[in-house]
C-alpha cells in the first residue's frame, strides 16, 4: 500500500495503534487491573470528548495488558480501505519543456541508442550532467554547438533551432539544468530505407551501391569500419550501361546506423580502380561529377518527371561511393553495408540535367584570418537554363559558400547563402532560372590558421565549388578550371 498520504488517515492510523496498545478492541476500553469491564465504554470517533468520543470517566484506572496466561483477546480489525493518493509526476527528469525541444531536433542521432556517430545519448537528465568530451559538463555544450555559425547542430539539411527555443534552453542552462516533471516525447525514427515509387518511375536499371568488405565485384560481405572519429572509404562500382543513361532517383541505404555519418556519389572518368574495389579517401575526386549525397535529416533525391541527370557509359566511368564515418564511440562490432540505390534508363526524358561547377580555384591564403574568395560564372545562354539543386565544396577552412544570380535586366537573387561543415557536405534544392546575360558569383568563407595555402585536392589544400545541378545539359560550360573540367562554369 502506497501509505497515508493525507492528514485524516494519518489521525486514523495513530489512533488504531494507540488503541491496539492500550488494549482498546473495536473502539471500547476491555479490562481493568483485574480483567474485567467497568461498565463504561469510550468509543472513538463518537460527537464528544478527546478527538470527538464519547465522554470518559473521571480518573479511570490505567489499562494494563492481560495476563500472560490469558486467553488471546480479539484481534484488532484489518486497515481501513484509505483510497491510493496517485503518484505525482516524475520529478528527477528531464523537464517537459526541455524533452519537447531535444527529442524532436536531436533526438534522430542523440536518442536512447545513439545513432550517426553521436557520441552520447540526451534522453536522461544524467546525459546532460555527464563530462563532455570538449570540457565541462553536457549541459554546458548545448547551446555553443546549437549555435554555431558554420556547423550548428542539428546539422542541415534540418532546421536550425528557433530562437524561442534557445531562449529556453538558455534559461534551463543558466539555471545548472535542474531535472523536473517529464512528458511523454517520440524520438525521430530513423532514416527510411525504401525504393522510390515504382509507378512514378521507369527504372531500367537499379543498383544498390553499398559498402563492402572484400575487393571484388557483386561482395556480400560487410566492410569493418575502425575505430576511430572520422574515417573516410571510397567504393567503387562499373556501371552496367554502354550508353549514357537518365539517373532519376537517387535513395539512401542506411544500414549501420551508430556509426554512419553522411555519403557522397560521384561519376569518376579514369579513376584507376577496378568494379568492386574500395579503399580509404578524403576529398580526392579528379575528373569527376558529384551525382547525389546525403546526411542524417535527407531524403531520397528524385528528379522532377521531365528531367533525368546525365550519367555516362564507357569502362572508365565509375561510380564513386564517398562514405564518412564516426566511430567515437569505438564500437568493436561496427560492420556497414549503407550506400545508395541508384534509379537510371535509357529511356531518355526531355530535359537532360548535369552537374556544373561554380566558384573560384584562386584561392592563395598566407596570413592567419578570414578569407573571402570569389568567382564569377558568366554562361553564352541562348535560352533560359534550369538550376535545381546546390550542393558547396570546400576543404576543412571553409565555413561559408554564397551564391548570387545577377539579373542582366538589373539586380541580383540569392541562390544559396548558407554555412558550411566539411564533415556534412550535403546537396540544397535551390531551384532558379538563369536568363541569357546573367551571371552567378559565389563567394567562399574561408578560416584559416595562418600560412601558405592555395587550390588543391588534398585536404590540406583548399577548394570553392557549388556544384550545381542544371538542364539544359552543359548550359553553363565556360571552362575556366585548372583541372580543364569541361563542366566548369569559372569565367
Amino acid at each position: 500500500m502506497r501509505g497515508w498520504r493525507s492528514r485524516t488517515g494519518r489521525q486514523v492510523w495513530v489512533a488504531l495503534v494507540l488503541c491496539a496498545l492500550t488494549g482498546c478492541v473495536g473502539g471500547t476500553l476491555v479490562a481493568d487491573e483485574a480483567g474485567e469491564t467497568d461498565g463504561e465504554s469510550a468509543t472513538i470517533g463518537g460527537p464528544e470528548g478527546g478527538a470527538g468520543g464519547a465522554a470518559v470517566p473521571e480518573n479511570p484506572a490505567p489499562p494494563t495488558a492481560p495476563p500472560v496466561d490469558a486467553p488471546p483477546t480479539e484481534a484488532p480489525p484489518e486497515e481501513p480501505d484509505v483510497p491510493e493518493v496517485p503518484d505525482t509526476p516524475e520529478e528527477s527528469g528531464v523537464p517537459c519543456a526541455i524533452q519537447q525541444i531535444v527529442e524532436p531536433r536531436c533526438g534522430m542521432c542523440h536518442g536512447a541508442s545513439p545513432r550517426f556517430g553521436a557520441p552520447n545519448s540526451l534522453s536522461k537528465i544524467e546525459d546532460f550532467h555527464a563530462a563532455s568530451p570538449l570540457g565541462g559538463q553536457v549541459f554546458e555544450r548545448l547551446l555553443p554547438r546549437i549555435e554555431h555559425a558554420t556547423s550548428p547542430m542539428p546539422p542541415p539539411p534540418n532546421d536550425r533551432v528557433p530562437t524561442a527555443e534557445i531562449a529556453t534552453l538558455r534559461t534551463w542552462v543558466a539555471a545548472g539544468a535542474p531535472a523536473g516533471p517529464g512528458c511523454d516525447v517520440d524520438e525521430p525514427a530513423p532514416p527510411e530505407d525504401v525504393a522510390p515509387p515504382a509507378d512514378d518511375l521507369d527504372c531500367e536499371y537499379e543498383l544498390e551501391l553499398k559498402a563492402h568488405g572484400g575487393f571484388f565485384a557483386g561482395d556480400e560481405a560487410p566492410f569493418r569500419v575502425p575505430q576511430a572519429t572520422d574515417h573516410y572509404e571510397c567504393f567503387y562500382f562499373r556501371p552496367p550501361w554502354n550508353v549514357d543513361v537518365h539517373g532519376l532517383a537517387f535513395t539512401p541505404i542506411v544500414d549501420d546506423d551508430r556509426v554512419l555519418h553522411h555519403y557522397l556519389l560521384y561519376m569518376q572518368s579514369g579513376a584507376g580502380f577496378g568494379d568492386g574495389d574500395h579503399d580509404a579517401c578524403l576529398g580526392r575526386h579528379e575528373n569527376a561529377e558529384l551525382v547525389a549525397g546525403w546526411a542524417p535529416g535527407g531524403q531520397p533525391y528524385i528528379l522532377p518527371p521531365d528531367v533525368g541527370l546525365h550519367l555516362g557509359s564507357g569502362q572508365n566511368n565509375l561510380f564513386v561511393l564517398e562514405i564518412h564515418y564516426n566511430n567515437s564511440a569505438n564500437y568493436a562490432d561496427a560492420a556497414d553495408r549503407s550506400g545508395v540505390r541508384v534509379c537510371a534508363t535509357s529511356n531518355r526524358r526531355p530535359q537532360t540535367a548535369g552537374m556544373q561547377w561554380l566558384g573560384t580555384e584562386n584561392l592563395l591564403m598566407l596570413r592567419a584570418d578570414d578569407h573571402e574568395r570569389a568567382g564569377t560564372c558568366n554562361p553564352r545562354l541562348n535560352q533560359p537554363a534550369h538550376i535545381l539543386t546546390s550542393t558547396p565544396h570546400m576543404h576543412r577552412r571553409g565555413v561559408h559558400m554564397r551564391t548570387v544570380i545577377n539579373r542582366a535586366a538589373g539586380g541580383s537573387e540569392v541562390l544559396l547563402d548558407e554555412p558550411f561543415d566539411f564533415e556534412n557536405q550535403i546537396m540544397h534544392e535551390t531551384p532558379a532560372t538563369v536568363y541569357p546575360g546573367d551571371t552567378l558569383t559565389t563567394t567562399c568563407t574561408f578560416r584559416h590558421e595562418g600560412g601558405l595555402v592555395g587550390f588543391g585536392n588534398r585536404t590540406q589544400d583548399e577548394m570553392c565549388y557549388n556544384f550545381v545541378v542544371v538542364y539544359p545539359y552543359g548550359a553553363f560550360n565556360t571552362g575556366g578550371s585548372l583541372t580543364n573540367a569541361e563542366n566548369a562554369c569559372l569565367r
